[in-house]
């Protein structure tokens, strides 16, 4: 005796249903709208292959820590928001960005702030971006923390 197949039709979901219902245990870092000013991405004068190695380091650092882990660190170890009116860089992130509507849409109204150096030494350097998803998409790094 064999087994018996029912006709069972198979469900089809509809993107819409799909989209955004995943949720991300461990962030994710996007370099693809850096802004283009120098003086705000890897081009900088400043820039040194130490700095881009701790930078490196950082993101390792971050990423073995859950998205929940990180919001209960301090700033100093984790990250901090800031309004967009108290961020004084006048420099544009990559005008790429906003091509992508739903992009936008996910993106939280806050830039969010990742110290590349937790004690800010030597330098009081800042990753800052916008957070969409468990993605946060790198805007500008700031050597200087002249952001605020």
């Amino acid at each position: 005796m064999g087994i018996q197949r029912k006709n069972i039709k198979s469900q089809k979901h509809k993107i819409e249903e799909i989209k955004g219902s995943y949720k991300f245990l461990y962030i994710k870092f996007n370099f693809s709208f850096l802004s283009n000013n120098k003086q705000y991405n890897f081009d900088n004068s400043k820039m040194t292959q130490n700095i881009k190695a701790d930078i490196l380091d950082r993101i390792i650092e971050l990423s073995e820590n859950t998205i929940i882990s990180l919001g209960t660190l301090g700033k100093e170890r984790g990250f901090e928001t800031i309004e967009e009116s108290n961020i004084k860089i006048t420099a544009k992130y990559s005008n790429k960005f906003d091509d992508n509507e739903e992009r936008v849409q996910a993106c939280s109204d806050k830039y969010y702030v990742f110290r590349i150096y937790p004690n800010n030494n030597p330098y009081p350097a800042r990753m800052i971006g916008k957070w969409a998803r468990g993605l946060l998409y790198i805007f500008f790094i700031d050597l200087e923390h002249k952001y605020v």
